[in-house]
């Protein structure tokens, strides 16, 4: 299973070709969401587009942040109390290590921080 991080979702909305084939190619039954990405993705959407977001979220195996996630998510700031991540990307990051799920995201710097985390490799080029 697969966990994508909020930038794979914009480049879907903004119709990324590579993006969409990767998805297709991994197969919407192996690919999932977090709430923290639910929550980025409706701070930035406009009225208009709520009923195409909902309907493409619901293709996707929904994660929660439960009590194992926030454990670790405490861990990854501290043990990255000195380097840079930001709270979204921590929080979608311990989502994944709670669920033993791999990242797809194009933020490969700061997720490939955080000790033990599985990030997926893209089959193709995605950003030009």
């Amino acid at each position: 299973m697969i966990l994508c991080d909020t930038n794979i979702f914009f480049e879907l909305f903004r119709g990324n070709q590579a993006i969409i084939d990767e998805l297709n190619d991994i197969g919407y039954d192996n690919l999932a969401i977090s709430d923290i990405t639910i929550g980025e993705i409706y701070f930035g959407m406009r009225k208009k587009e709520e009923e195409q977001t909902r309907e493409l979220i619901r293709k996707f195996r929904r994660f929660h942040l439960t009590r194992d996630a926030s454990k670790i998510f405490i861990e990854i700031m501290s043990d990255l109390s000195s380097r840079q991540i930001g709270i979204p990307d921590a929080l979608i990051a311990s989502v994944a290590k709670a669920n033993s799920l791999k990242v797809f995201t194009l933020n490969i710097t700061d997720f490939k921080q955080v000790d033990s985390l599985i990030l997926y490799k893209p089959s193709r080029r995605l950003i030009n």
